[in-house]
């Protein structure tokens, strides 16, 4: 996918034609090349190595496919050099295959390394399903973007903050201006934990789905880092502090003071699917149902994988004792995020009044191993075992309760 097409051209022509390159340069040179070319590739998928940040640790071993490409080209180019036209016409194919990556790079001298081929349907066919800046290049060029605007600049008077879900290179750029400009790091889906002024998001660390919707970039971007044609860094601006007011509110349990705050977050920003959660949770717990459904309703039309609106479309159902459809929205919870205590705590509260215990033992069991320091799936967990008669098993799990703060 991230190849250029003249190299996997190479490939095929060198497949082709390995007989007569191993005629020509010997079995074991042949042999070696190939080796040092696909072994590590073989060796990494069969260990299953972790491999970070695309495949750019295995850019060691592609050096020698380019050489084994070079070797097909080279082969086919002299193999019918009795014909004026083909050598020039088998080059010509070669250049015009170059043309692809040669451009990209001139387009996107910044962010040369992030690069898709036709095939995949470059960067923009890559976005939201593969890595694309994964070294926060963009970030970079947020900033200068913010600096040409008069945004941040050494003649700032009032502090300004910067926002990024991707902190190293902001805290690092941001030095220079010795506290005017300040880094504020937060995750994308809790970017409403902390007040700024401006954000830098990467694409790299938000959920594929929700790109893949067209809800990202949101619509307080002012501004992106596209690379051919694809944004992969959105700028954006905070139109006030009614979500972070919101949110903070929320965490301290003052949930009828946060709505109004919230109300005011989604009045400015109707697609901000973070503002909308927090909304519909505290339309929750105000007993607010018929509003807390129209809240997850707009959530998932702007990301339908939402972890928290089908985590909270559960507790919905369960207000509403609607046991089916909380067990289904909590089971696609679970679908969405494996390791989700959140919705096995709840399935398991589910299937323990159905009287299911073993469903609802090994739902509990799976809230407890996805978060080993939760204390109420302990306490379940023995429940439920209690219910089954299993009074030592009951007995360990209320002791491993006893030992969590």
């Amino acid at each position: 996918m991230t190849v250029p097409l003249f190299i996997l051209l190479g490939w095929l022509l060198a497949l082709a034609g390995l007989p007569v390159l191993v005629r020509r340069y010997g079995p074991l040179s042949i042999g070696l090349l190939g080796f040092a070319f696909l072994f590590p590739f073989f060796w990494v998928i069969y260990q299953g190595a972790t491999l970070y940040d695309g495949w750019r640790h295995m850019l060691f071993p592609y050096t020698s496919g380019v050489v084994l490409s070079a070797l097909g080209v080279g082969w086919v180019a002299s193999a019918w050099s009795s014909r004026r036209w083909f050598k020039p016409a088998v080059l010509g194919l070669v250049g015009l295959l170059a043309l692809d990556p040669l451009v990209h790079t001139v387009r996107n001298p910044f962010i040369t390394y992030v690069y898709f081929n036709p095939l995949q349907g470059g960067v923009k066919g890559a976005i939201g399903e593969y890595e694309t800046d994964y070294w926060g290049v963009s970030v970079k060029q947020g900033l200068r973007w913010l600096e040409d605007q008069g945004i941040i600049g050494a003649n700032v008077t009032d502090t300004i903050y910067i926002a990024s879900n991707f902190a190293y290179p902001l805290e690092k750029y941001l030095a220079k201006y010795e506290g005017k400009v300040k880094p504020v790091y937060v995750r994308y889906r809790q970017r409403h934990d902390a007040p700024w002024d401006y954000g830098l998001f990467q694409s790299r660390f938000i959920d594929g789905s929700y790109i893949r919707k067209g809800s990202w970039p949101p619509s307080n971007t002012v501004h992106t880092i596209d690379v051919d044609g694809a944004p992969v860094l959105a700028i954006m601006k905070n139109k006030g502090s009614a979500a972070f007011e919101g949110v903070n509110a929320q965490k301290q349990n003052r949930f009828e003071e946060s709505l109004p705050f919230l109300e005011q977050a989604v009045a400015e920003v109707p697609d901000d699917e973070v503002a909308w959660v927090a909304l519909a949770f505290s339309y929750l717990n105000s007993n607010r149902l018929d509003s807390c459904k129209v809240a997850l309703d707009k959530v998932l039309e702007v990301d339908p994988e939402n972890i928290s609106a089908w985590n909270y479309y559960g507790l919905y159902h369960m207000n509403r004792n609607e046991t089916d459809q909380a067990v289904s929205a909590l089971e696609t919870a679970v679908r969405l995020q494996e390791n989700n205590f959140f919705a096995y705590f709840y399935l398991a509260n589910l299937e323990l009044q159905r009287n299911n215990l073993p469903n609802a033992l090994e739902h509990g069991k799976l809230a407890v191993s996805s978060n080993p320091g939760f204390r109420g799936a302990y306490e379940l967990v023995a429940s439920i075992y209690r219910a089954m008669g299993d009074t030592p098993n009951a007995d360990a799990y209320l002791q491993a309760a006893s030992q969590l703060k």
